[in-house]
């Protein structure tokens, strides 16, 4: 049992939660009121449920590890999640507020068309990496073995979305408001991109999305603040050299 929670920490760990939790309901029901279930019970509701804000599962989960002969400090936990959680329970679906500041002044930004304009003049900063290159660009936003000094581009573009969308997940949030900003971003795309800046069509359109769907919900994770700076200085983030957070925004100029 040891080895099998230890491959299945290491799933949930890497984001393999499918994987995980068809292995401890394996585990479960062999181990049903033996020894060994509370620690089953453990990993189930404190690593993959709680991760993953699964509430409505955790209950029963919780309840039955709280019954059991557990340390205090897991007890501690487990009660606390399930306070969590029959509260998370209890949310009705509903839509972000399209009115908050924040969210309005993006769209006002992103309807005025600015962020489409020729960028003229850039240079390096301590915030920048210029590339001028439309295929060094590709290959910075687009490869996903790429090799240090960068991250990948698209790993990291990914766990910011991430954030957002378990934001959403866990507080009931519905996506009628986010379905019409994303066609009125895309339409905004289609209409003012440059025949150069059309090669990045898709990722344009998915990150303002992306972002648009953050300030909808107030969440901006930290990527998104550098990608949002850039779009307004009028260049298109495309990769990341060093050590995310530290390190430097790649950036192509719009032209």
């Amino acid at each position: 049992m040891e080895q099998a929670l230890k491959r299945i920490r290491t799933q949930i760990k890497y984001g393999r939660v499918v994987e995980a939790e068809r292995a401890l309901r394996s585990l479960r029901e062999q181990y049903a009121h033996t020894d060994g279930e509370k620690t089953i019970l453990e990993v189930y509701a404190l690593g993959l449920l709680k991760q993953t804000g699964s509430y409505a599962t955790a209950i029963p989960v919780l309840e039955r590890l709280l019954a059991l002969d557990i340390d205090d400090h897991v007890r501690t936990e487990a009660a606390d999640f399930l306070q969590t959680a029959v509260a998370q329970a209890r949310l009705v679906p509903s839509e972000p507020d399209a009115s908050n500041p924040d969210f309005l002044e993006f769209m006002r930004i992103v309807r005025s068309g600015a962020l489409f304009d020729t960028a003229a003049g850039m240079r390096e900063s301590a915030d920048y990496v210029i590339v001028a290159d439309v295929e060094r660009a590709q290959h910075l936003a687009w490869h996903q073995q790429i090799d240090a000094p960068f991250e990948s581009w698209n790993d990291l573009r990914t766990a910011a979305s991430k954030q957002i969308h378990t934001h959403y997940f866990r507080n009931k949030l519905t996506m009628e408001t986010l379905g019409a900003v994303g066609r009125e971003i895309g339409a905004l795309c289609a209409g003012h991109l440059s025949s150069v800046m059309m090669h990045f069509y898709d990722d344009i359109e998915g990150d303002l999305t992306m972002i648009a769907m953050g300030k909808l919900a107030g969440v901006v994770p930290d990527l998104h603040a550098h990608m949002w700076q850039a779009y307004r200085h009028r260049v298109f983030p495309c990769g990341w050299r060093g050590e995310f957070p530290d390190g430097q925004l790649c950036v192509f100029p719009n032209r």
